[in-house]
Protein backbone atom coordinates (compact mmCIF):
# COMPACT_ATOMS: atom_id res chain seq x y z
CA UNK A 1 0.00 0.00 0.00
CA UNK A 2 1.21 3.53 -0.68
CA UNK A 3 2.17 5.49 2.45
CA UNK A 4 -0.36 7.79 4.09
CA UNK A 5 2.38 10.23 5.02
CA UNK A 6 5.77 11.18 3.68
CA UNK A 7 8.45 8.51 3.99
CA UNK A 8 11.89 10.06 3.92
CA UNK A 9 14.82 7.79 3.05
CA UNK A 10 18.08 9.09 4.54
CA UNK A 11 21.02 7.31 2.91
CA UNK A 12 24.30 7.43 4.85
CA UNK A 13 27.40 6.72 2.73
CA UNK A 14 30.66 5.83 4.49
CA UNK A 15 34.10 6.81 3.28
CA UNK A 16 37.37 5.17 2.26
CA UNK A 17 38.05 1.95 4.20
CA UNK A 18 34.79 2.71 6.00
CA UNK A 19 32.03 0.54 7.42
CA UNK A 20 28.33 1.03 8.02
CA UNK A 21 29.16 1.03 11.74
CA UNK A 22 30.98 4.34 11.25
CA UNK A 23 27.51 5.91 11.17
CA UNK A 24 26.03 3.90 14.05
CA UNK A 25 25.96 6.86 16.45
CA UNK A 26 24.55 9.36 13.96
CA UNK A 27 22.03 6.87 12.57
CA UNK A 28 20.71 6.21 16.08
CA UNK A 29 20.35 9.94 16.74
CA UNK A 30 18.52 10.41 13.44
CA UNK A 31 16.07 7.61 14.16
CA UNK A 32 15.40 9.01 17.62
CA UNK A 33 14.82 12.49 16.18
CA UNK A 34 12.28 11.28 13.61
CA UNK A 35 10.55 8.77 15.88
CA UNK A 36 7.87 11.05 17.27
CA UNK A 37 7.55 13.41 14.30
CA UNK A 38 4.10 14.09 12.90
CA UNK A 39 3.42 14.04 9.17
CA UNK A 40 6.67 12.29 8.28
CA UNK A 41 8.48 9.06 8.94
CA UNK A 42 12.07 8.29 8.12
CA UNK A 43 13.96 5.19 7.17
CA UNK A 44 17.67 5.58 7.82
CA UNK A 45 19.61 3.46 5.32
CA UNK A 46 23.23 2.54 6.06
CA UNK A 47 24.46 0.37 3.17
CA UNK A 48 27.12 -2.32 3.43
CA UNK A 49 27.58 -3.03 -0.30
CA UNK A 50 30.95 -1.25 -0.45
CA UNK A 51 32.62 -2.80 2.59
CA UNK A 52 36.22 -3.55 1.62
CA UNK A 53 35.76 -2.17 -1.90
CA UNK A 54 36.25 1.58 -1.59
CA UNK A 55 39.84 1.47 -2.88
CA UNK A 56 38.67 0.32 -6.29
CA UNK A 57 37.16 3.53 -7.62
CA UNK A 58 34.28 5.93 -7.09
CA UNK A 59 32.29 4.84 -10.12
CA UNK A 60 32.28 1.17 -9.14
CA UNK A 61 31.20 2.03 -5.60
CA UNK A 62 28.34 4.15 -6.95
CA UNK A 63 27.23 1.45 -9.37
CA UNK A 64 27.03 -1.07 -6.52
CA UNK A 65 25.14 1.36 -4.30
CA UNK A 66 22.56 2.77 -6.73
CA UNK A 67 20.51 -0.43 -7.32
CA UNK A 68 20.57 -1.17 -3.59
CA UNK A 69 19.04 2.26 -2.93
CA UNK A 70 16.37 1.71 -5.59
CA UNK A 71 15.38 -1.59 -3.96
CA UNK A 72 15.28 -0.05 -0.48
CA UNK A 73 13.20 2.90 -1.63
CA UNK A 74 10.70 0.53 -3.23
CA UNK A 75 10.61 -1.73 -0.16
CA UNK A 76 9.94 1.18 2.20
CA UNK A 77 7.68 3.13 -0.21
CA UNK A 78 9.97 6.14 0.09
CA UNK A 79 8.56 9.43 -1.16
CA UNK A 80 11.61 11.60 -0.46
CA UNK A 81 15.34 10.97 -0.34
CA UNK A 82 18.37 12.64 1.24
CA UNK A 83 22.06 11.74 1.38
CA UNK A 84 24.66 12.14 4.11
CA UNK A 85 28.16 11.31 2.91
CA UNK A 86 31.30 11.24 5.03
CA UNK A 87 34.66 11.82 3.36
CA UNK A 88 34.85 9.78 0.13
CA UNK A 89 31.21 8.88 0.76
CA UNK A 90 30.21 12.39 -0.27
CA UNK A 91 31.78 11.84 -3.71
CA UNK A 92 30.24 8.39 -4.05
CA UNK A 93 26.85 9.91 -3.18
CA UNK A 94 27.27 12.56 -5.88
CA UNK A 95 27.92 9.86 -8.46
CA UNK A 96 24.95 7.82 -7.19
CA UNK A 97 22.71 10.87 -7.56
CA UNK A 98 23.63 11.05 -11.25
CA UNK A 99 22.77 7.35 -11.68
CA UNK A 100 19.44 7.72 -9.86
CA UNK A 101 18.59 10.66 -12.07
CA UNK A 102 19.50 8.70 -15.20
CA UNK A 103 17.24 5.77 -14.26
CA UNK A 104 14.30 7.99 -13.32
CA UNK A 105 14.33 7.33 -9.58
CA UNK A 106 14.78 11.04 -8.87
CA UNK A 107 12.78 13.18 -9.19
CA UNK A 108 10.10 10.92 -10.73
CA UNK A 109 9.66 8.25 -8.04
CA UNK A 110 11.21 9.96 -5.02
CA UNK A 111 11.72 13.65 -4.37
CA UNK A 112 15.33 14.71 -3.72
CA UNK A 113 15.62 16.91 -0.64
CA UNK A 114 19.06 17.13 1.03
CA UNK A 115 22.58 16.40 -0.12
CA UNK A 116 24.93 16.79 2.86
CA UNK A 117 28.65 16.08 2.88
CA UNK A 118 30.99 15.92 5.86
CA UNK A 119 34.73 16.36 5.26
CA UNK A 120 34.40 15.34 1.61
CA UNK A 121 37.26 16.09 -0.83
CA UNK A 122 35.06 17.66 -3.50
CA UNK A 123 38.11 19.08 -5.28
CA UNK A 124 40.26 16.01 -4.79
CA UNK A 125 43.25 15.66 -2.49
CA UNK A 126 45.97 17.64 -4.23
CA UNK A 127 46.30 19.75 -1.09
CA UNK A 128 48.06 16.81 0.59
CA UNK A 129 50.73 16.80 -2.10
CA UNK A 130 51.10 20.58 -1.71
CA UNK A 131 51.45 20.19 2.05
CA UNK A 132 54.11 17.49 1.70
CA UNK A 133 55.96 19.55 -0.90
CA UNK A 134 56.01 22.60 1.35
CA UNK A 135 58.26 20.79 3.83
CA UNK A 136 60.81 19.75 1.21
CA UNK A 137 63.80 21.76 -0.05
CA UNK A 138 63.20 23.03 -3.56
CA UNK A 139 65.53 20.54 -5.31
CA UNK A 140 63.63 17.65 -3.71
CA UNK A 141 60.05 18.69 -4.52
CA UNK A 142 59.85 16.47 -7.61
CA UNK A 143 61.05 13.49 -5.58
CA UNK A 144 58.50 14.24 -2.84
CA UNK A 145 55.72 14.41 -5.45
CA UNK A 146 56.80 11.07 -6.90
CA UNK A 147 57.00 9.34 -3.51
CA UNK A 148 53.64 10.79 -2.46
CA UNK A 149 51.92 9.62 -5.65
CA UNK A 150 53.38 6.11 -5.52
CA UNK A 151 52.40 5.83 -1.86
CA UNK A 152 48.85 6.92 -2.65
CA UNK A 153 48.57 4.38 -5.46
CA UNK A 154 49.93 1.61 -3.26
CA UNK A 155 47.64 2.21 -0.28
CA UNK A 156 44.37 3.30 -1.91
CA UNK A 157 44.80 2.09 -5.49
CA UNK A 158 42.33 3.37 -8.11
CA UNK A 159 40.53 5.64 -5.67
CA UNK A 160 43.84 7.24 -4.71
CA UNK A 161 44.60 8.05 -8.34
CA UNK A 162 41.13 9.58 -8.70
CA UNK A 163 41.56 11.74 -5.60
CA UNK A 164 44.93 12.96 -6.90
CA UNK A 165 43.41 13.64 -10.35
CA UNK A 166 45.88 11.19 -11.86
CA UNK A 167 43.50 8.50 -13.14
CA UNK A 168 43.57 7.71 -16.83
CA UNK A 169 46.12 9.11 -19.26
CA UNK A 170 46.90 12.54 -20.66
CA UNK A 171 43.89 12.36 -23.00
CA UNK A 172 41.43 11.45 -20.24
CA UNK A 173 39.71 13.98 -18.02
CA UNK A 174 40.00 12.83 -14.36
CA UNK A 175 36.85 11.30 -12.94
CA UNK A 176 36.31 13.88 -10.19
CA UNK A 177 36.54 16.63 -12.81
CA UNK A 178 34.02 14.81 -15.02
CA UNK A 179 31.75 14.69 -11.98
CA UNK A 180 31.29 18.45 -12.40
CA UNK A 181 29.98 18.08 -15.98
CA UNK A 182 26.41 19.14 -16.72
CA UNK A 183 24.89 15.68 -16.24
CA UNK A 184 26.21 15.48 -12.66
CA UNK A 185 25.55 19.12 -11.79
CA UNK A 186 21.99 19.03 -13.14
CA UNK A 187 21.22 15.94 -11.04
CA UNK A 188 22.69 17.55 -7.91
CA UNK A 189 20.73 20.74 -8.64
CA UNK A 190 17.47 18.82 -8.13
CA UNK A 191 18.11 18.69 -4.39
CA UNK A 192 16.46 21.49 -2.46
CA UNK A 193 19.43 21.79 -0.12
CA UNK A 194 23.14 21.21 -0.68
CA UNK A 195 25.14 21.39 2.53
CA UNK A 196 28.88 20.98 3.10
CA UNK A 197 30.62 20.61 6.48
CA UNK A 198 34.39 20.82 6.87
CA UNK A 199 36.91 21.02 9.71
CA UNK A 200 38.85 24.28 9.72
CA UNK A 201 41.91 22.51 11.20
CA UNK A 202 43.15 19.27 12.77
CA UNK A 203 41.80 17.05 9.96
CA UNK A 204 44.86 15.33 8.47
CA UNK A 205 42.77 13.61 5.80
CA UNK A 206 40.60 16.29 4.17
CA UNK A 207 41.24 20.02 4.41
CA UNK A 208 38.69 22.80 4.77
CA UNK A 209 38.92 24.25 1.26
CA UNK A 210 38.16 21.02 -0.57
CA UNK A 211 35.49 20.10 2.03
CA UNK A 212 33.37 23.20 1.51
CA UNK A 213 34.47 24.19 -2.02
CA UNK A 214 36.33 27.36 -1.06
CA UNK A 215 39.47 28.97 -2.45
CA UNK A 216 40.60 29.95 1.04
CA UNK A 217 40.08 29.00 4.65
CA UNK A 218 38.69 32.24 6.12
CA UNK A 219 38.90 30.88 9.68
CA UNK A 220 42.66 30.30 9.89
CA UNK A 221 43.44 33.73 11.29
CA UNK A 222 40.33 33.88 13.48
CA UNK A 223 41.07 30.59 15.26
CA UNK A 224 44.86 30.20 15.44
CA UNK A 225 46.34 27.10 16.99
CA UNK A 226 48.10 27.65 20.31
CA UNK A 227 50.02 25.39 22.66
CA UNK A 228 47.49 25.94 25.45
CA UNK A 229 44.62 24.84 23.19
CA UNK A 230 46.55 21.78 22.11
CA UNK A 231 47.26 20.81 25.71
CA UNK A 232 43.96 21.79 27.33
CA UNK A 233 41.60 21.31 24.41
CA UNK A 234 38.54 23.40 23.66
CA UNK A 235 34.86 22.84 23.06
CA UNK A 236 33.96 21.84 19.50
CA UNK A 237 31.75 24.28 17.60
CA UNK A 238 29.89 24.59 14.31
CA UNK A 239 29.94 27.98 12.58
CA UNK A 240 28.01 29.10 9.51
CA UNK A 241 30.37 29.96 6.66
CA UNK A 242 28.51 32.67 4.79
CA UNK A 243 29.48 35.46 2.40
CA UNK A 244 30.84 37.61 5.24
CA UNK A 245 33.14 34.94 6.61
CA UNK A 246 34.34 34.17 3.11
CA UNK A 247 35.66 37.73 2.92
CA UNK A 248 37.34 37.73 6.34
CA UNK A 249 40.78 37.02 5.00
CA UNK A 250 40.64 38.99 1.77
CA UNK A 251 44.05 40.29 0.92
CA UNK A 252 45.75 37.46 2.75
CA UNK A 253 47.66 34.61 1.22
CA UNK A 254 45.66 32.19 -0.89
CA UNK A 255 46.39 28.63 -1.91
CA UNK A 256 47.51 28.33 -5.51
CA UNK A 257 45.04 25.90 -7.04
CA UNK A 258 45.52 24.03 -10.29
CA UNK A 259 43.38 24.84 -13.36
CA UNK A 260 41.42 21.62 -12.80
CA UNK A 261 40.64 22.57 -9.21
CA UNK A 262 39.55 26.03 -10.35
CA UNK A 263 37.32 24.45 -12.99
CA UNK A 264 35.63 22.21 -10.43
CA UNK A 265 35.20 25.07 -7.97
CA UNK A 266 33.55 27.23 -10.60
CA UNK A 267 31.10 24.54 -11.66
CA UNK A 268 30.18 23.40 -8.16
CA UNK A 269 29.95 26.94 -6.82
CA UNK A 270 27.36 27.72 -9.50
CA UNK A 271 24.99 25.78 -7.27
CA UNK A 272 23.70 27.20 -3.99
CA UNK A 273 25.48 25.73 -0.97
CA UNK A 274 25.13 26.05 2.76
CA UNK A 275 28.60 25.77 4.28
CA UNK A 276 29.38 24.97 7.90
CA UNK A 277 32.80 25.22 9.51
CA UNK A 278 33.62 22.74 12.24
CA UNK A 279 36.02 23.92 14.94
CA UNK A 280 37.34 20.58 16.27
CA UNK A 281 38.45 20.14 19.84
CA UNK A 282 41.62 18.11 19.24
CA UNK A 283 44.17 17.36 16.54
CA UNK A 284 44.68 14.14 14.57
CA UNK A 285 41.24 12.62 15.15
CA UNK A 286 39.01 15.39 13.80
CA UNK A 287 38.13 13.40 10.66
CA UNK A 288 36.35 10.73 12.70
CA UNK A 289 35.33 12.91 15.65
CA UNK A 290 32.93 14.79 13.35
CA UNK A 291 30.77 11.69 12.85
CA UNK A 292 31.46 10.10 16.27
CA UNK A 293 32.79 6.94 14.66
CA UNK A 294 33.19 5.39 18.12
CA UNK A 295 30.89 6.45 20.94
CA UNK A 296 33.58 5.68 23.51
CA UNK A 297 36.43 7.45 21.74
CA UNK A 298 34.73 10.26 19.78
CA UNK A 299 31.47 11.27 21.51
CA UNK A 300 32.99 13.92 23.74
CA UNK A 301 34.68 15.56 20.76
CA UNK A 302 31.96 15.19 18.13
CA UNK A 303 28.47 14.96 19.61
CA UNK A 304 27.95 18.71 19.10
CA UNK A 305 28.64 18.29 15.39
CA UNK A 306 26.40 15.24 15.05
CA UNK A 307 23.55 17.00 16.87
CA UNK A 308 23.89 19.99 14.54
CA UNK A 309 23.69 17.73 11.48
CA UNK A 310 20.81 15.64 12.83
CA UNK A 311 18.73 18.68 13.77
CA UNK A 312 19.41 20.32 10.41
CA UNK A 313 18.42 17.23 8.45
CA UNK A 314 15.28 16.74 10.53
CA UNK A 315 14.14 20.36 10.20
CA UNK A 316 14.69 20.47 6.42
CA UNK A 317 13.13 17.04 5.86
CA UNK A 318 10.11 17.92 7.98
CA UNK A 319 9.64 21.19 6.11
CA UNK A 320 9.67 19.32 2.79
CA UNK A 321 7.01 16.76 3.74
Amino acid sequence: MPPTRAVHAVVMVHGLHGLADDFAYMATRLRERFRDATGISAVVLVPTVNHGLTRHGIQGAAERLAPWIVDECQKHHATHISFIGHSLGGLIARYVIRLLHDNGTIPVRVQPVIYLSIATPHLGSLEHARRARSFAPHPLTAIVDDVFMHGTRFFIKQTGEELMLKDGDDSTVPLIVRMTDDAFINALRLFRHRIAYGAIRYDPTVGYETSVIRRTNPFKAQFPVSLSKLLLGESPRVIRDDAETAEMDEGGSQTVHTPLEELMMGRLDALDWERYAILPSRPVFAHVDVIVKSKFFNERHGSVVVDDIVNRVFDLAHASS
